[in-house]
């Protein structure tokens, strides 16, 4: 049986569907705290869904490449949720963690503000995303070495 190498398109596809379904799932408030497992399990959904796409299995190369792509689809998709469907739930997180945090050294809580106002911004949103790919990738690599291509040469 030959391999057949897969597209870009074929890639993107799938690092779109699991990157997404996975960034919607942890950008839930109430499962926010697991949102690297689901992160992990987009990129094993991707690569998954490559490996249905073609013929003879994907490589660790390709594995990793499309996990890491999805784990930053993931981190989009958690920016987008955290920032217009559950705004209001993420605000009220963030205030009740100001809170709890008055009885602290007034230069405690004010570079506790700035490192949150830092990881909101954009410099927090492309740490985010480079975090996720490299969380993700590990999916990825998980998949390509269940569903492996054989070695070229050895049948």
């Amino acid at each position: 049986m030959s391999r057949t190498e897969p597209t870009s398109g074929q890639i993107a596809i799938a690092a779109l569907l699991a990157g997404g379904v996975a960034g919607i799932v942890a950008g839930i408030p109430q499962v926010a705290m697991a949102g690297c497992l689901f992160i992990i399990l987009g990129g094993f959904g991707a690569g998954f869904l490559l490996q249905k796409r073609i013929k003879g299995g994907i490589t660790v190369g390709e594995g990793i490449l499309v996990g890491a792509i999805a784990g930053v689809v993931a981190s989009l998709a958690v920016f987008v949720m955290s920032r217009l469907v559950f705004a209001g739930a993420f605000e009220s997180m963030r205030a009740q963690a100001l809170e709890r945090v008055q009885n602290l050294p007034e230069s405690s809580r004010q570079m506790g503000q700035r490192i949150a106002d830092l990881m909101t911004g954009p410099i927090g949103v492309v740490g985010n995303a480079i975090g996720a790919a490299l969380i993700s990738l590990l999916g990825g690599l998980i998949a390509a070495l269940i569903w492996r291509a054989p070695k070229q040469g050895v049948q």
